[in-house]
């Protein structure tokens, strides 16, 4: 605990609010405590900040997902590399470093504990990330995660063994405290899906290759059942330069044309309307 709480003094250290650091370590307490809820976060500013209007502007969110062996870390390092983006606003995958610390292996990956373990570690860097950027000088205005606190949602419903108990584990990881606050956030995020390129799909000694279509399709049915809206990029769609601009564009950084004539476009999918709101 006591490490975590020296890197987040060290994060903030540069930074021209103790309020700053104080938001720091209160998640990390209230993480670490079990006390976390989606209000613990929600604290009355001091009214200079409320003043200030580069202050009330939230960073960009962008979000790249889909199933493994899609190119999500190639083109977050691309368009980090591309942007310029500072390392503390740049989350690279947690998964494997969770793996790796707690001993987890592929066996292990339909077990609600890794991917509870895998979903605390990512949020714990998404709200790090997100209050540097927010309260953090005007250089920290994009936040790019490669993957996000829905992946482990989608590997627990994958790796059910039925019906049940998908919705239970669901249910566990949902339930969260930490991830209904970040699901306040992904409303107003950019997520990227990427399809699974047959010639890509390669064992990267984590997880599964099989089922990349069902993997694909649970990811979309969960983000359509959260409200989280989202693009794709298809199979069609491999060079990296087209990539990169793709989301750049996205993200409104840039206005050129693609670099080749793409056959698919992109297109964002609203989330699937509930009985009631029909």
């Amino acid at each position: 605990m006591w490490p975590r709480v020296q890197a987040a003094l060290d994060t903030c250290s540069s930074r021209r609010s103790i309020w700053h650091a104080s938001l720091h370590l209160r998640y990390l307490y209230e993480s670490w405590s079990g006390r976390l809820t989606p209000k613990s976060l929600l604290v009355q500013l001091p009214s200079k900040w409320d003043s200030t209007p580069e202050r009330q502007m939230s960073p960009i969110q962008v979000y790249v997902i889909g199933p493994s062996s899609t190119g999500k870390t190639t083109l977050c390092n691309a368009v980090a590399k591309s942007v310029g983006l500072p390392t503390r606003c740049y989350i690279t995958e947690v998964a494997r470093q969770v793996m790796r610390s707690k001993g987890y292996t592929r066996a292990d990956v339909g077990t609600v504990e890794m991917q509870r373990a895998i979903m605390l570690a990512q949020l714990e860097k998404e709200a790090n990330a997100f209050a540097c950027a927010r309260w953090g000088n005007s250089e920290g205005e994009l936040i790019l995660s490669d993957r996000s606190g829905i992946d482990p949602i989608v590997y627990a419903i994958m790796t059910a063994k039925n019906e049940g108990e998908a919705r239970q584990k669901e249910a566990m990881l949902v339930d969260i405290p930490a991830f209904q606050m970040a699901l306040r956030r992904y409303k107003d995020a950019i997520f990227l899906l990427l399809n699974p390129v047959e010639e890509w799909l390669v064992d990267d000694g984590v997880r599964s290759l099989d089922h990349h279509e069902h993997c694909i399709k649970v990811f979309r049915q969960v983000l359509d059942k959260y409200g989280i809206k989202y693009q794709e990029i298809g199979a069609e769609t491999k060079k990296i330069e087209d990539r990169v601009r793709l989301l750049e564009e996205r993200m409104g950084l840039v206005h050129r044309p693609l670099v080749s004539q793409m056959r698919e476009t992109p297109v964002i999918r609203p989330r699937s309307r509930t009985p009631a709101e029909k």
